[in-house]
């Protein structure tokens, strides 16, 4: 059976598929180290107050607005990441993602709605996070 992965491994690296997945493992995980990042900065994990993201609307909102974008440019090449299906659980942080910006954008929103999508979105995170967390370059 080793033989047969040591083909497998050969043909992979001589089609580009390895170089394939992991450019698009690499760049999808620089693009939730980001996201990690703005859930961290605006203290969302854990808290069902959104206080921080609501104190500062003008600069969260440029943030997620960036998130969205660049979440949206690499859903097409989460395709290429092998055996691992991460296209789905990307689209939905990038979904949530948006959700909180259209949220935190209508003042009514704010106080309403806002703690609960901010929800939404760490848990999905998390999930994305982890389905990241057990897939290995090639």
């Amino acid at each position: 059976m080793s033989r047969l992965r040591i083909i497998v491994d050969v043909l992979n690296w001589l089609t580009g598929k390895s170089a394939r997945h992991n450019k698009a493992l690499r760049d999808i995980r620089d693009w939730a180290d980001t996201v990690e990042k703005f859930i961290t900065d605006y203290r969302l994990r854990g808290s069902m107050d959104a206080g921080a993201l609501a104190g500062n609307v003008s600069q969260a909102n440029f943030d997620l607005i960036a998130l969205g974008h660049k979440g949206n440019n690499l859903a097409a090449n989460a395709n290429r990441i092998s055996q691992a299906n991460v296209s789905p659980l990307l689209i939905q942080v990038i979904g949530e993602i948006e959700n909180t910006r259209r949220a935190l954008m209508n003042p009514t929103f704010r106080t309403t709605t806002l703690p609960g999508v901010v929800s939404r979105l760490c848990v999905s995170f998390e999930k994305f996070r982890d389905r990241l967390s057990t897939i290995d370059n090639l």
